[in-house]
């Protein structure tokens, strides 16, 4: 995958995940989140942790979820990757909360977790269809076949998928 592609697939992960989270937090925030911590949450919002946050997520997600999607060539993949991402970065942050702060329910815990592992799955595709459009235009433009890249399981090398078979690319001098 190039740097460029990564790159696309990153800014409309982070758009996409950016976009559906604030709909979400401006509709539950003042019914799910400040009935259960009240004075918890700061009066006015921090642009720059929130900024880190979803630049390092979305960095994240893309070479965790998207990225191995793109190279395997299956969207589902990356939309699978994703929501175990999701469920696992949240589950961090929500359980650990659950266990130390007094205020923090279950039921925010669960909202949470079915939150952050759809946000992601959904995230990790929609960046997975950039980059895919991207890889395609690209190659496209070269003539190159747009198959996925394998690897020939019996002896490591790289190859082209070709239907069930793998066709190997590189054949050893010697």
């Amino acid at each position: 995958m190039s740097v460029k592609v990564f790159l696309i697939a990153m800014v409309v992960t982070l758009v996409v995940f950016v976009a559906i989270d604030f709909i979400w937090l401006t509709a539950m925030a003042d019914r799910l989140y400040r009935p259960a911590l009240g004075d918890m949450l700061a009066s006015q919002f921090r642009p720059l942790p929130a900024a880190s946050f979803y630049l390092i997520y979305a960095a994240g997600l893309t070479f965790l979820a998207v990225r191995p999607g793109l190279m395997a060539g299956r969207p589902m993949a990356s939309f699978v990757h994703g929501a175990v991402l999701g469920l696992v970065a949240y589950a961090t942050y929500d359980l650990t909360n659950q266990a130390t702060l007094k205020n923090w329910s279950t039921l925010l815990t669960l909202a949470d977790l079915a939150w952050g592992t759809f946000l992601s799955a959904t995230a990790a595709w929609v960046g997975h269809w950039a980059g895919h459009i991207v890889t395609r235009r690209s190659q496209d433009e070269r003539g190159v076949d747009a198959r996925p890249m394998s690897v020939n399981a019996r002896d490591h090398r790289p190859a082209l998928a070709c239907g069930r078979k793998a066709i190997p690319i590189f054949t050893p001098i010697g």
